[in-house]
């Protein structure tokens, strides 16, 4: 796991394969089986985006998978638990 903040992440005893580092997004540790990026690419412009994930996409080997995980909101304004997780 891989946190931007010291202390962020928690791991839970006996797990050996799983690696929690301090970090940011132009260091993205090189090497792993699957990185995760949750609640991350709706706070940034596309260009932005495409920037993060070129650095996880350079990190990774081939065998990698990344998994995004965010929030869609409803495109006709109707009202959404999403938003709980928008800032303003």
């Amino acid at each position: 796991m891989w946190s931007r903040r010291p202390g962020c992440c928690w791991m839970p005893p006996g797990r050996a394969r799983c690696d929690c580092r301090v970090g940011d997004f132009a260091d993205v540790p090189a090497g792993g089986d699957v990185y995760v990026l949750a609640r991350v690419l709706h706070d940034w412009d596309d260009e932005r985006c495409r920037e993060i994930l070129s650095h996880c996409a350079r990190a990774m080997p081939a065998h990698a998978d990344l998994l995004i995980v965010e929030r869609v909101l409803p495109t006709d304004g109707s009202a959404s638990l999403a938003t709980a997780w928008i800032c303003t």
